[in-house]
């Protein structure tokens, strides 16, 4: 009987690599790139909502663009939301990834986080729906996230963070 040599297991690996790689269900089910829409409410309120790029956004809504882009609804609320590509390097950058930065309302103090936000990842809440919403004495920040494939214990319903 003759011993397998190097090259032939190496061929050997990569050829199962391949055919793993082809039929590994997860591949089929790969989300597309990763994106948001937003809008303003009558109240001023911003609203930025989980899409897929390229997607047609809802009635009222604009699509975001690639990039970091500066929204505002009103005279009073203001945020940066940066649309970063799919990467091919990166824990969870394979669908890209939407971050809202620089919240903002009137002469209230900034927010001072930042939200990940349309990201499924196995670490992290899949958050879909930011409301910015300005008040008298206050504005208030409500996240709401759905189940996630990659995270069980991912919260899901809406928690709001009020500013003072």
């Amino acid at each position: 009987m003759q011993m397998p040599t190097v090259t032939h297991l190496r061929s050997s690996g990569i050829a199962i690599c391949v055919l793993l790689l082809f039929a590994h269900p997860a591949c089929a089910d790969e989300p597309p790139a990763r994106s948001a829409a937003y809008a303003c409410g009558d109240d001023s309120s911003l609203i930025i909502i989980a899409a897929d790029a390229g997607a047609i956004p809802p009635a009222g809504y604009r699509a975001a663009q690639t990039g970091p882009q500066a929204l505002r609804c009103g005279k009073q609320v203001s945020a940066t939301l940066n649309v970063v590509p799919p990467q091919e390097k990166g824990m969870c950058a394979g669908t890209g990834r939407v971050v809202i930065t620089d919240i903002s309302v009137a002469d209230w103090p900034p927010y001072g986080r930042l939200i990940e936000f349309n990201k499924e990842c196995f670490f992290s809440d899949f958050i879909t729906r930011v409301t910015i919403r300005p008040a008298k004495a206050s504005y208030s920040v409500e996240s709401c996230s759905v189940a996630s494939r990659t995270n069980k214990k991912a919260r899901i319903g809406c928690t709001t963070d009020t500013t003072r």
